[in-house]
C-alpha cells in the first residue's frame, strides 16, 4: 500500500523486477530523483570521555607523549621487549635462560605456554614445551630441556616467604586463564567525572606498601592520556584461590640481564617503574 502511495510522487521512480530462476517472485527498485538532500543538523556534542580504556592505552596517547618519556608500548607483550642488559661480573651466576631469545616474540611464547599448562602436570610439562615452542617459531630441539627446566623452577618456587606453597601445588580447578575484564570507570554506564592523569597520580601519591617503587606518582604524571569514563577493559594473565583467598597474577618475561645480579630489588623495581607495571 505505501509502494503504491509512493507511485505517484514525482520525485520517486518504482520498477519491478523479476528475479531470475524464482517464478512468481518481485522485487521492487527504488530509486529517489530530484530530492533536494540535507544533511542532518547536529544538536548535541559526541561525549569523547566515555570509552573503553585499558592499561595499554593509559600509558600511549595518541596526541604524543610528553618530552622525556619512553616510548609507548605496541602492546602489553611489547613492553616486555629486551631492556639493556647489565655488565656482569665474570662469577655473577648466570640465569637459567640467558641465552634464550627476548622480546615480544619470546613473551608470546610464554604467556601461551603457562596459559595452557596444568601447573602440577610435571610429566607433561615437557612435551608442552617441545610444542609451543615448534607452535612459536623456535628451535625446540634446542630450547626444550633449558625451557622445561626454567619453567619447572618457576612452578615450584614457594609464592610467599616461610612457605612452601607453589604453582605446582595448585589444583587447575582452583585457577582461571586469561580472564577478560571490564571494570566501570567513573559510573561505567552513567559515568559522571573521569579519570585524569592528575587524578590518578595523586592516588598514587598514597604508601602502596613494602617494596613498591617510589616514584611511581611520578611516573603516572608524565603520562597524557585523555579524560577517561566508562570502562577498563583488558586480561588477567592468572587466577588463582588458595586457602580460601584469591590472587591475581601477571606474568612478565623482562630481560634485565643474563646474571641473577641483574634481578635484585633495585633493579626489578626500576623495571616496575620504567615499564608503569604498578599502575597495571
Amino acid at each position: 500500500q505505501d509502494l503504491a502511495t509512493w507511485a505517484d510522487h514525482p520525485d520517486i521512480l518504482l520498477r519491478e523486477l523479476k528475479l531470475r530462476g524464482r517464478p512468481g517472485c518481485t522485487r521492487v527498485d527504488l530509486r529517489v530523483e530530484g530530492l533536494a538532500l540535507h544533511p542532518i543538523e547536529r544538536t548535541r556534542s559526541l561525549d569523547l570521555a566515555w570509552r573503553r580504556g585499558s592499561f595499554s592505552s593509559l600509558m600511549r596517547d595518541e596526541h604524543g607523549w610528553r618530552d622525556g618519556d619512553e616510548p609507548p608500548p605496541e602492546s602489553d607483550r611489547a613492553s616486555e621487549a629486551q631492556l639493556p642488559e647489565e655488565d656482569a661480573d665474570e662469577g655473577d651466576l648466570r640465569i637459567p635462560l640467558a641465552d634464550f631469545p627476548s622480546g615480544i616474540k619470546a613473551g608470546n611464547f610464554l604467556h601461551d605456554l603457562l596459559e595452557h599448562h596444568d601447573f602440577g602436570d610435571q610429566a607433561g610439562l615437557g612435551p608442552r614445551v617441545h610444542s609451543a615452542l615448534t607452535d612459536h617459531g623456535f628451535d625446540a630441539e634446542k630450547w626444550t630441556e633449558p625451557v622445561t627446566d626454567a619453567i619447572d623452577d618457576a612452578l615450584r618456587t614457594p609464592l610467599w616467604p616461610g612457605r612452601t606453597d607453589s604453582l605446582a601445588d595448585l589444583d587447575r580447578t582452583d585457577t582461571l586463564r586469561e580472564v577478560d575484564i571490564a571494570l566501570p570507570a567513573c559510573g561505567g554506564y552513567a559515568a559522571q567525572g573521569g579519570v585524569t592523569v592528575d587524578a590518578l597520580a595523586d592516588v598514587f601519591e598514597q604508601p602502596l606498601g613494602p617494596g613498591a617503587p617510589a616514584r611511581t606518582a611520578d611516573r603516572i604524571r608524565r603520562l597524557s592520556f585523555t579524560k577517561l569514563r566508562g570502562f577498563l577493559v583488558g586480561q588477567i594473565d592468572l587466577v588463582f584461590r588458595r586457602d580460601g583467598r584469591f590472587y591475581v597474577l601477571d606474568w612478565k618475561s623482562n630481560r634485565l640481564g643474563t646474571t641473577f645480579a641483574a634481578y635484585d630489588e633495585a633493579s626489578m623495581a626500576s623495571a616496575m617503574l620504567s615499564s608503569g607495571y604498578v599502575l597495571q
